[in-house]
């Protein structure tokens, strides 16, 4: 994660800087911290971490087992990134935040 830090940085100041400016411009801006449980760069750590290495293998290892193991790892750098977005100055509602994995519509 530490070699992304620069991407991330950069990342989150464009998603800062409009909403910010917005806000501060008297317009309600809702700013909803997220966390993306699912697609290929989850399933890609979990494949690595695991061994993992085709189609085949994750079926071998059961697909409901393997999507767990996507959702958990998600949680694993929750306390890292919200260091980051506190040190960056990121305004973003983090206690409230969607989880893409939830069905529910916030």
């Amino acid at each position: 994660m530490e070699n992304q830090a620069i991407h991330h940085l950069e990342a989150r100041s464009f998603k800062d800087a409009i909403p910010r400016y917005k806000t501060m411009r008297g317009y309600h801006v809702r700013r909803k911290g997220g966390w993306d449980t699912h697609g290929l760069p989850v399933e890609l750590q979990v494949e690595k971490k695991l061994g993992l290495n085709s189609k085949k293998a994750i079926e071998q290892y059961g697909i409901a087992k393997f999507n767990r193991e996507c959702k958990e790892s998600v949680w694993e750098y929750l306390d890292i990134w919200s260091k980051f977005t506190k040190r960056v100055g990121y305004w973003v509602d983090e206690k409230n935040a969607y989880v893409t994995y939830h069905n529910e519509i916030h």
